[in-house]
């Protein structure tokens, strides 16, 4: 899982409230999972990460998890889901990942077959019998079932 700020109030921001030349400076773009939406997008949040997030990882209600993630291409998804999950690519934008926006980092060569996956029919079959919450974690989504191609390079 993602980080928890502990005070969304004073670290987050949209990213139309602030002088697009901070952002990738001062604030980043920060993955709270959001609305059904596929392939790309909700990335509507900036969060002040300022000298390597300072502020945030020193205030007492945060917690940093999993930070040596943070700025990795992934796929993400809402944690809370009111139906169909959707899976995004953060290949084209860098980004901190938050606890409500979970993500899992395929290799190169894998990347778009599992994005192609996640998204299929198939998938929300398996997610709606394994999963009948609202809630889709990370490990179910790491119990979905996929076969590898011959063709496909492992590395």
């Amino acid at each position: 899982m993602g980080m928890t700020t502990g005070d969304n109030n004073r670290f987050l921001r949209f990213w139309y409230e602030i002088n697009d030349k901070k952002i990738g400076m001062k604030y980043r773009f920060y993955n709270k999972g959001g609305e059904y939406r596929r392939w790309f997008g909700n990335l509507n949040y900036v969060i002040d990460w300022d000298n390597n997030g300072m502020k945030v990882r020193e205030f007492k209600g945060s917690t940093i998890r999993n930070d040596t993630y943070y700025f990795h291409k992934g796929i993400s998804w809402s944690l809370i889901t009111s139906s169909v999950s959707s899976f995004r690519s953060t290949e084209h934008i860098e980004c901190v990942y938050g606890d409500a926006g979970p993500a899992c980092f395929p290799t190169n060569n894998l990347f778009y077959y599992t994005l192609g996956l996640l998204n299929s029919k198939q998938t929300e079959v398996f997610l709606q019998l394994m999963n009948p919450t609202i809630n889709l974690s990370s490990g179910v989504t790491a119990l979905i079932p996929y076969i590898f191609s011959k063709k496909i390079s492992m590395e």
